[in-house]
């Protein structure tokens, strides 16, 4: 077994299940808890006592996945946090191994409420057809709001026309500097000197 799934030792079931406090649903954690509120307990390596009960009650953790609290998830009334005492729960009947996606997904995080989400703020439908995913970050945008944020913009900003002839004297003259920067100084300065 690999230190991911240590072999349980002797006498390990008796020693994990003397720190239990069983309710009518969940096994509650009644010995060491870590800074997030979730059991340790130690065998081997120092383990999470939730995934030390998957691997004492149901069987190595395959590679790639976590221990998800189902009970979590069944609660409606919990907000999550670092107060949760699903996080206590170490009954093998409400925990699950998932992926890590899945096991934020799940959760009561805000990108668990954002990914939950089927429509965007203004009613449009997160479908493949009317969805943008972002490259940076993976966030979803809505096509139709965008289209209708790029032509507010455009009807915004008008357009600057300058000859040809002009564009290529500002650039010779302000190689560093925009166009319309320029012109936009040049502008200023003549209705200064007009107004005094």
């Amino acid at each position: 077994m690999s230190n991911r799934n240590p072999v349980p030792p002797p006498g390990a079931k008796d020693r994990f299940l003397s720190r239990v406090t069983k309710t009518d649903t969940c096994w509650l954690w009644s010995g060491r808890l870590t800074k997030d509120g979730y059991g340790s307990f130690r065998f081997g390596l120092t383990n999470a006592a939730h995934r030390a009960s998957y691997l004492l009650f149901v069987g190595p953790i395959p590679e790639g996945l976590q221990v998800d609290h189902v009970c979590h998830n069944w609660d409606e009334s919990c907000a999550g946090g670092d107060t949760c005492q699903h996080r206590r729960c170490v009954n093998p009947a409400h925990l699950e191994a998932v992926t890590k996606r899945d096991n934020v997904l799940r959760g009561k995080t805000l990108a668990a409420r954002a990914a939950a989400k089927t429509h965007c703020p203004k009613g449009h439908p997160y479908d493949e057809a009317n969805t943008i995913l972002r490259s940076n970050d993976g966030a979803r945008v809505c096509r139709t709001c965008r289209r209708a944020y790029d032509a507010k913009r455009q009807r915004r900003q008008p357009r600057l026309h300058v000859p040809n002839p002009v564009l290529r004297m500002l650039t010779d003259h302000f190689p560093d500097e925009a166009p319309a920067a320029v012109l936009d100084r040049a502008v200023r300065a003549y209705i200064a000197q007009q107004s005094a």
